[in-house]
């Protein structure tokens, strides 16, 4: 079978002179623009944008509508084909739903998502999300890594390092750290059911704000970062709640590496009103 070549030429355009298509049926969450701008501010551009040339000499997009907003002052690298309307609309319709019916060989994103590197925190997020969507089996080894450092032949080793911890992370050896355990701070403070309310305003009943309680957005990016320093079997512990103590509950995940991200719900002892907190524990 012929397979004909519909592209007229390679072209660098001002990503402004691009039209959007009227048609186009894909949007843009929040998190995907956060992606790609560190995906382009990292990498930059390394895949083409797709057009046509509309009969008065003006150039209306076929895939790509969303880095053409991100860079819009931006000479950006477009493909213009030579389609029809109808050709087009086939495009349009079919470009992004033919790439999502691949598959994923688990093994293998692992192992490539180990290698990355990324200050990006939306890449992060997105690549700790594609560690949950595809998680490895039971059987599946883990992703190679650089052998870790010999032991020191004698005594106990002790290493204080000071600093952000994902920035340390990222200086560790692979697969050097044989345990993890780790109480990362969150929104409120503890309440052990005994302290009490210090300053504010004294009328208010102290009631917490809507969405106190969410886990902090490092903490998939930790789990991702820290599982490549980890030896494997190795055990990472996170304190996930601390009020009141009785109940103080915690997640421990072991370096098989099967990926996979708790959904929490932590406790705050924060006032959304007057914003006091509450101090001593009684």
């Amino acid at each position: 079978m012929l397979i004909r070549d519909r592209i007229r030429e390679l072209r660098r355009i001002q990503a402004s002179q691009l039209r959007p298509n009227a048609k186009n049926w894909r949007t843009h969450p929040p998190e995907q623009q956060d992606a790609l701008r560190g995906i382009l501010a990292e990498v930059g551009y390394a895949d083409a944008l797709v057009a046509r040339e509309l009969p008065d000499g003006t150039f209306e997009l076929i895939d790509g509508h969303l880095r053409a907003e991100t860079t819009p002052d931006q000479l950006v690298p477009v493909l213009l084909l030579d389609v029809t309307d109808a050709e087009a609309n086939k495009l349009l319709v079919s470009l992004d739903p033919l790439a999502s019916l691949a598959e994923a060989d688990a093994a293998k994103l692992h192992a490539l998502i180990a290698e990355i590197d990324t200050d990006s925190e939306a890449l992060n997020k997105m690549l700790a999300d594609l560690e949950i969507d595809n998680p490895l089996d039971d059987d599946e080894e883990p992703p190679a890594a650089e052998p870790a450092p010999p032991p020191p032949e004698r005594g106990t080793h002790w290493d204080i390092r000071h600093g952000d911890v994902l920035e340390v992370l990222r200086t560790l050896p692979a697969e050097s750290v044989h345990c993890v355990v780790t109480s990362p701070p969150y929104w409120g403070l503890r309440d052990y059911g005994t302290g009490t309310w210090e300053g504010g305003d004294p009328e208010c009943d102290h009631k917490r704000p809507d969405g106190q309680g969410k886990p902090r957005p490092e903490l998939p990016t930790l789990h991702r970062v820290g599982q490549n320093v980890m030896r494997p079997f190795t055990r990472l512990g996170i304190t996930v709640r601390a009020a009141p103590a009785a109940s103080t509950s915690s997640w421990a995940w072991s370096r098989r590496p099967r990926s996979t991200w708790p959904r929490w719900s932590m406790c705050s002892a924060m006032c959304g009103a007057c914003c006091v907190r509450m101090g001593r524990a009684g």
